[in-house]
């Protein structure tokens, strides 16, 4: 059985039949990333959608290349250290998709996507916000603190 931090999430969430209840606020919206290694590899796309969903005011925008067709970020497989020069091509190719969404804050279950992102993102001096999905799983928990923090 695969492990990742989305599975995890996803199963404590549909364990108690719940969805995160944040206070009301401004609905946001985020790209969502596949990473190579859950997606592709793994075949598991439903989970991180499954949690996104359950995440009070978000609004997940899909990239035009996504699941089964998503493109890399460039991570993957130790490839920074044999050529960096294509981590940045394949990171800059990442970033216009995400930009091409209009999204502000992009996803993804994988903590070296995060990285590659965030590092393509500085490179191109793009605004955009990469976050892990337990990064938004937290701070939809953070903002439920006084609230009921969990609904049914």
């Amino acid at each position: 059985m695969q492990s990742n931090s989305a599975i995890i999430c996803l199963k404590l969430l549909t364990a108690r039949n719940r969805h995160l209840e944040t206070p009301p606020t401004p609905a946001f919206s985020t790209a969502d990333h596949d990473p190579c290694d859950l997606g592709r590899t793994s075949g598991i796309f439903d989970a991180p959608r499954a949690i996104l969903a359950s995440i009070e005011g978000l609004q997940l925008i899909e990239m035009a290349r996504n699941r089964e067709d998503a493109v890399c970020c460039g991570g993957g497989g130790n490839l920074e250290m044999v050529d960096s020069a294509l981590v940045a091509q394949i990171g800059r190719r990442k970033m216009a998709l995400v930009a091409d969404t209009g999204a502000k804050t992009v996803v993804s279950a994988c903590q070296q996507c995060k990285r590659t992102m965030t590092g393509a993102a500085r490179a191109i001096r793009t605004r955009v916000r990469i976050k892990d999905i337990t990064e938004l799983v937290w701070d939809a928990i953070q903002a439920a603190e006084g609230h009921h923090g969990m609904r049914k």
